[in-house]
């Protein structure tokens, strides 16, 4: 998703998706898989400080989406991330190539 003053970091996700359908396909006769996992709202380091790096007269309501909505409003943690990867790497996901996977408790739906 678009992330309001901050095009820059929002063109590189769009790189990624792209990247990650590269990959799949060029390396899928080698068995290998490409997934791109995409946390939104998870509890981190950088989740914590970005809204300090961000202009004094930013309008917060251009951030709003669903999250308040879902899960009690929570943010997510990095254990939400870690079973959604311990999933695709076990047989479960064997199936699973050139995607996203959005890890952000619906918000971004």
């Amino acid at each position: 998703m678009p992330v309001v003053n901050m095009a820059a970091y929002s063109a590189t996700k769009g790189a990624i998706a792209s990247f990650t359908h590269s990959i799949a396909l060029e390396y899928a006769k080698q068995g290998l898989r490409a997934i791109n996992i995409v946390p939104g709202g998870i509890e981190s380091g950088i989740t914590s400080t970005t809204a300090q790096t961000l202009p004094a007269d930013t309008d917060w309501s251009l951030f709003g989406n669903s999250q308040a909505q879902l899960n009690d409003g929570r943010q997510g943690t990095p254990e939400d991330v870690a079973g959604v990867i311990a999933m695709l790497i076990s047989s479960d996901g064997a199936f699973i190539t050139g995607t996203e996977i959005r890890v952000d408790g619906g918000a971004h739906m």
